[in-house]
């Protein structure tokens, strides 16, 4: 059975959604939380990962979620800058 981080996108999803899941891929693969939550988004949207990539709101090296990279991220793809 595919992990929920190697499934199709659902139809709807929010930053609460994202941030779980990334949790979890983070925790099973051994990647870094920004590292997470970029490979994540780049499976379920490639379009906007591509936007992001090389730019300051790119999270991949970020360690934590209060890595400030994370919350940059969260504004370009969510624009709520939850954290």
């Amino acid at each position: 059975m595919p992990k929920p981080y190697e499934m199709p996108a659902p139809e709807f999803w929010d930053a609460a959604d994202f941030y779980n899941v990334a949790s979890l891929r983070k925790r099973e693969t051994g990647e870094r939380f920004g590292q997470a939550c970029f490979n994540l988004l780049l499976h379920w949207a490639p379009e906007i990962a591509e936007i992001i990539r090389g730019t300051m709101n790119d999270p991949f090296y970020a360690q934590t979620v209060t890595d400030p990279r994370i919350y940059r991220f969260d504004q370009e793809v969510f624009g709520n800058g939850s954290q």
